[in-house]
């Protein structure tokens, strides 16, 4: 990215200004694009939260998941 492209992001704040602003500072943000970002950080949030929960369970059980993944095999 050369100096110029990087001085308008900053200037405009980009689209992920827009997404968290009252009003849209990027023009390319549509309601489509705002929904699918939100989607995509969704989905990180909610991994990030199971693998925390996991490794919590994990660290206070030990063995614990070993034993309910046996037990779930078929």
């Amino acid at each position: 990215m050369n100096l110029m492209t990087k001085a308008e992001v900053t200037r405009h704040g980009g689209i992920m200004a827009s997404l968290y602003s009252s009003k849209p500072t990027d023009g390319g943000m549509t309601l489509e694009l705002s929904l699918e970002i939100n989607k995509k950080l969704q989905a990180v949030l909610e991994d990030t939260i199971l693998k925390n929960i996991t490794l919590k369970v994990s660290n206070n059980y030990p063995g614990t998941l070993k034993t309910l993944a046996v037990k779930q095999s078929p």
